[in-house]
């Protein structure tokens, strides 16, 4: 009886020294896994960061426009001076009218150039009549400039088609007269046409004309 008695004291002796062995392993395991998703973050939260200068160009984009007239002194004829409005302009009559545009100096950066043309109808023009638009201009160069009309029938633009390059300086000229419509009358004689010009650019370098699109410059403005 006795010998029972001491082999069930021995066996509750170890299967409390193997849950004694169990509970330190437990605690053991979950700080492992502990560390170990402790490293995990730390591998993901690294960073490094770079600090870059970029030297930009000085160079700029710039152009220079003017507007010319044929001398009307006699003897001076065919010469060229600073253009202005001209007086006493009767119906069919051709207004020497040369607006030109260039790089202003040989650092300028090759461009894109466009000019903005806009036309002003004289007060109470008849319907019957003839507009002020671009069959008016006359003596633009051929092969230099595309046209494209825009939504508003009194604007439309000419595209450079080479657009402005190297060091050469030397003027395009857009159109070099107007010729005004010969079906006024006395309705519209005194009164104020309006053709303004503004020369636009755009450098070249990262930048694409595409003359075969209807805006060439795309949402450009």
């Amino acid at each position: 009886m006795k010998k029972k008695e001491s082999e069930k004291e021995i066996k509750t002796l170890e299967r409390s020294r193997t849950k004694k062995k169990k509970a330190r392993f437990i605690p053991a395991f979950a700080l492992m896994l502990l560390l170990l998703a402790g490293g995990v973050i730390a591998l993901l939260s690294d960073s490094e960061t770079f600090q870059n200068v970029f030297g930009m160009s000085n160079q700029t984009v710039d152009i220079s426009a003017e507007e010319m007239m044929e001398s009307r002194e006699i003897g001076n004829e065919g010469s060229l001076v600073q253009y202005v409005d001209p007086a006493n302009v009767l119906p069919g009559d051709i207004v020497s009218k040369i607006p030109q545009v260039g790089k202003l100096s040989e650092n300028s950066l090759d461009c894109w150039v466009r000019a903005k043309v806009e036309f002003t109808q004289p007060e109470n023009l008849g319907v019957e009549k003839t507009s002020l638009d671009q069959s008016a201009l006359l003596g633009i160069p051929e092969g230099s400039w595309t046209m494209k009309s825009t939504a508003d029938p009194g604007t439309i633009y000419y595209y450079l088609n080479n657009g402005l390059t190297g060091q050469d300086m030397s003027k395009v000229v857009l159109f070099t007269g107007v010729q005004i419509p010969d079906d006024w009358n006395e309705t519209e004689v005194g009164k104020t046409p309006k053709i303004n010009v503004t020369f636009q650019a755009v450098q070249m370098e990262n930048f694409q004309q595409d003359l075969t699109s209807d805006e060439p410059w795309g949402n450009y403005n």
